[in-house]
């Protein structure tokens, strides 16, 4: 018999039956331990309290049938292995013991089977708890299993050599928009989401690196293109795993991503590259085309004052013309390029657009009408008037641009519902409009539908007015037009007055000109002379302290770049020796900001500007 010790509990009435059993059990030497009862309610407790190996029963038991025990062993250990020992059973009543369970049955007078029947008991009772036990586990981890694949981001997929899919995850699903019953009826894997390139060219199964890689049974990590339910394309980044079974390859296990996102934010960074090296390149060539621009303006202004014959007049106002639109390209350039931090400050919205409404209106011609739609009480907004005064030209011209002929512009400023809201202030336009593919990109940088546009005013405008704390949004409808919508923060408090300036200094009556281009410098010259003002120039910074000495001017104009210094270094001189001397800063492509200083007698002027600019500056700096 086996050494192993087994726990018998056995259900016997007869002191005498059980003495016989436990005698024939130490007579075969079976290691073992009896423990006896013989009601129902011993048998419940004694199996709530101890965990047999066997039960051995009797058949016929006082106050309850061995049935009746065997079914409460059953119910309380089902696994453990119940025998009946009875003296006379008949066929019938064996036949029901084994059918509701029994593992053997025996006769009192004929004991001698029972040890055997006993240990051939116990050992398929353990070996059915290993079995159960292991099943369990494997439960657990396959369920496990599915939970994880459930839970898991990544679309997860298996195949088998010919790439019919066995299993699916949720994700795979979820990204694709095929349900798991799609993905197992499809006759293969690269049919149902990646049968094509991405300009919709036939993606051959020879091709496919994913069904080529599970036949060989290499393993692959790329990136391509997958398609959805739906017919659009999208980026995935995948890998592809073999599935070995012994020295057998079985299939593939398939796991993607979508990486739409990830692939544009790769392109606006590459585009921000792209953006940042035209940024460097545009400061450069800004300097040397704004100067050419600015040598061109003032002989333009000359010939326009001094002729009265129709054809030089016209010519004139079209080199101007031409001037002005240069200068509206190479300032978009470095806006964007180079954005200064806005000067925000509070102002009526309303009284603003309306008094910007004839620059406006000169802008677009006598074709298009432009009509306000305003409150009649005062809407204020904090924000730099000269900033949100180019977004909204920008926003005009690109209406004028979108109709052919007359048209209507419409301009909208709403006050917001609540005290925390948003001021709206709208630019719609009766034109063209736009379809799906161009309104998505229209504030990309560089993206263009105009055959002179640099694709960059709208990119400006939405940086803008982000600075502002505000937010730019375009609506179109192909044939009926377009409507942008500004949407700023509000005011707390009103516009400061300006008070009225009183005790004005005198008109200014010579200018020192510190400028090393000598055809802007002639330009210069001439206008200002025209105006009754004495100009000296120099054209180094190293002559400029000299020159004030000498020359004892009322204003200094001062390039920011010179060839032998910093305009900045030259004027920290001057503030140094002369700080109430009014120096206004003149520059291609400098940056007001870059100033630094807070001094009241400083101004700042871009390449090419007018001669009224230049005398209202003038009047500024030497009026603080």
């Amino acid at each position: 018999m086996s050494s192993q010790h087994i726990r018998i509990l056995m259900v016997e009435d007869s002191p005498n039956d059980a003495a016989l059993i436990e005698r024939e059990l130490k007579r075969a030497d079976v290691n073992c331990s009896i423990q006896r009862v013989h009601t129902e309610k011993a048998l419940r407790d004694a199996l709530e309290s101890s965990d047999p190996d066997v039960i051995l029963g009797d058949y016929n038991l006082p106050g309850f049938d061995g049935i009746d025990a065997l079914k409460i062993a059953r119910s309380l250990v089902p696994e453990t292995p119940y025998i009946f020992v009875s003296g006379s059973i008949g066929e019938e009543g064996a036949v029901q013991t084994l059918r509701e369970g029994a593992t053997d049955y025996l006769l009192k007078d004929r004991l001698s089977r029972l040890p055997s029947a006993i240990t051939r008991a116990v050992d398929q009772g353990r070996e059915r708890r290993l079995r159960r036990r292991a099943q369990e586990t494997l439960q657990r981890i396959s369920r496990q299993n599915e939970l994880i694949l459930n839970s898991a981001s990544e679309a997860i997929v298996g195949v088998d050599r010919d790439g019919k899919v066995l299993a699916v995850n949720p994700a795979a699903e979820r990204i694709t928009g095929y349900s798991s019953a799609e993905f197992l009826a499809a006759k293969n894997l690269h049919d149902l989401i990646h049968h094509s390139h991405t300009d919709g060219a036939r993606y051959t199964l020879a091709e496919c690196p994913i069904m080529r890689g599970t036949r060989e049974g290499a393993a692959l990590h790329s990136e391509d293109v997958f398609w959805r339910k739906s017919g659009e394309s999208f980026s995935v980044e995948f890998s592809s795993s073999p599935i070995h079974e012994h020295s057998d390859i079985t299939g593939s296990v398939i796991m993607f991503q979508d990486i739409t996102e990830r692939k544009r934010l790769e392109t606006r960074v590459q585009q921000a590259k792209r953006v940042a090296s035209l940024g460097r390149v545009a400061a450069t060539i800004a300097h040397e085309f704004n100067n050419v621009l600015m040598g061109i303006q003032p002989f333009a202004e000359v010939i326009k004052r001094n002729t009265q014959e129709e054809k030089l007049l016209k010519a004139a106002t079209h080199i101007l013309s031409s001037v002005a639109r240069g200068t509206r390209v190479t300032q978009e350039i470095l806006r964007f390029t180079q954005p200064a931090e806005p000067a925000l400050e509070p102002v009526d919205l309303v009284d603003w657009i309306q008094q910007l409404l004839p620059e406006l209106q000169a802008l677009v011609g006598a074709k298009i009408h432009i009509i306000l739609e305003v409150p009649d009480e005062p809407v204020f907004v904090r924000c730099d008037c000269h900033q949100m005064q180019q977004v909204v030209s920008n926003l005009v011209l690109n209406a004028r641009d979108a109709m052919t002929g007359s048209g209507t512009i419409t301009i909208r400023v709403v006050a917001p519902e609540t005290d925390d809201g948003m001021a709206l202030l709208s630019v719609r336009d009766t034109g063209a409009g736009m379809i799906p593919e161009v309104l998505q990109n229209i504030f990309e940088p560089l993206f263009t539908t105009k055959r002179s546009g640099t694709g960059l005013g709208l990119a400006v405008a939405q940086q803008v007015v982000t600075r502002h704390g505000g937010s730019i949004q375009a609506e179109s409808t192909p044939g009926v037009g377009s409507v942008f919508t500004i949407l700023l923060p509000i005011s707390e408090r009103s516009a400061p007055r300006q008070e009225e300036r009183k005790n004005q200094a005198a008109r200014t009556k010579s200018i020192l000109l510190v400028e090393d281009d000598a055809d802007v410098a002639a330009g210069l010259i001439t206008l200002l002379e025209m105006e009754g003002i004495r100009v000296e120039t120099v054209n180094l910074g190293s002559k400029v302290i000299d020159a004030i000495e000498r020359f004892a001017p009322d204003a200094v104009v001062l390039d920011l770049t010179l060839p032998d210094m910093s305009g900045l270094g030259v004027y920290e001189e001057i503030a140094r020796r002369w700080p109430s001397l009014p120096v206004i800063f003149s520059t291609g492509h400098g940056d007001e900001s870059a100033l630094n200083t807070h001094a009241t007698n400083v101004g700042f002027l871009r390449k090419p500007y007018e001669l009224g600019a230049l005398l209202e500056m003038l009047e500024k700096v030497s009026t603080q």
